[in-house]
């Protein structure tokens, strides 16, 4: 009996060390879970916050549309507001003028259709921009005359009302953009005119990008045959578009271009409006067709927003017959 007590009196350090080591590892195991977890509601602060400083940047935009458009109503309701009228015993009495003889009426004089272009480069327009409508109406009026199975009948489109001052002295207002939605700039915007231009990290280009594996000069975007194509310049990373390596292809609204961490969305206003504002979308895509009447991915969009619109819908058959016009 003493041998056994003996070695019961031997073990108890020893059972009592090892819990002491079990309680240790316990304690060690919960304080790396508490670890990541106090991580990952940090990760996730972050992103919440990112999302709330995106949040406050659409809101500052659109209450910036709102004002616009605020102070665009105003003018036109003061355009078409009535003169303040005289009391008729204020008036002094005026003796009775000759009758005038009738003169014939003038025309009203047409806009240019696209600005900073020749008569001869424009030999080959069919579609005229109309004359600025009462200021009641506050649209514009775009006729187009088709070519020998649409001559003697026009197709009228109503569109929306006229530019700001601010925007009317914008000369790249309503061009398509780049619009940046993953990378170190995200809701920054590059307007495209519709010529050629350079994608990358030095200065020189005109959308310049702040990412590590984008090449100084990286892609090219240039307009021809009537849409805007996405060239890579041999860079070192690569392009991608829709996730695919491109080399040389047409760039349709929507489209992601893909530059090493940076997201790049291809858009107009027009295309940022047409499921929640279509009626601001077609206006929007008429001005940017003042610009570039050829353009088509616009023309897409308008006749599919025509269509649409039950009340326009016989209007989309101009554009359509242009489409068909202009693609092969």
């Amino acid at each position: 009996m003493d041998a056994v007590f003996g070695a019961s009196a031997t073990l108890i350090p020893w059972f009592i060390a090892a819990l002491a080591a079990m309680l240790t590892l316990w304690a060690v195991l919960s304080a790396l879970a508490a670890t990541k977890l106090a991580r990952a509601a940090a990760q996730d602060a972050e992103r919440a916050a990112g999302g709330l400083i995106q949040l406050q940047r659409e809101a500052e935009r659109l209450h910036a549309a709102w004002r616009a458009d605020m102070a665009a109503l105003a003018r036109l309701r003061s355009d078409a507001a009535p003169p303040s009228q005289v009391p008729q015993h204020a008036q002094a009495p005026q003796q009775a003028a000759p009758p005038r003889q009738p003169q014939p009426a003038r025309p009203a004089p047409r806009p240019p259709l696209v600005a900073n272009k020749t008569p001869e480069a424009l030999e080959d327009r069919t579609v005229t921009i109309g004359a600025w409508l009462p200021a009641s109406d506050a649209t514009t009026k775009l006729v187009e005359a088709g070519d020998d199975e649409v001559k003697g009948s026009e197709t009228t489109l109503m569109f929306g009302p006229k530019l700001s001052p601010v925007e009317a002295k914008d000369q790249f207002h309503g061009l398509p953009l780049l619009r940046v939605t993953v990378g170190s700039d995200p809701g920054k915007e590059f307007k495209l005119p519709f010529q050629a231009c350079t994608v990358g990290r030095a200065g020189t280009n005109r959308v310049v990008l702040s990412e590590n594996k984008a090449s100084r000069v990286h892609a090219e975007i240039r307009f021809d045959h009537n849409r805007f194509f996405l060239k890579d310049l041999d860079s070192t990373n690569g392009t991608l578009r829709n996730g695919a390596a491109v080399t040389d292809e047409a760039l349709e609204f929507g489209d992601i271009i893909t530059i090493g961490k940076t997201e790049l969305l291809f858009t107009c206003e027009g295309f940022d409006l047409k499921d929640s504002e279509p009626s601001r979308a077609i206006a929007a895509f008429a001005r940017l067709l003042e610009k570039e009447p050829d353009f088509i991915p616009a023309l897409h969009n308008l006749a599919f927003l025509l269509e649409r619109d039950v009340a326009r819908r016989s209007e989309a058959d101009g554009v359509w017959k242009r489409l068909k016009r202009l693609e092969p």
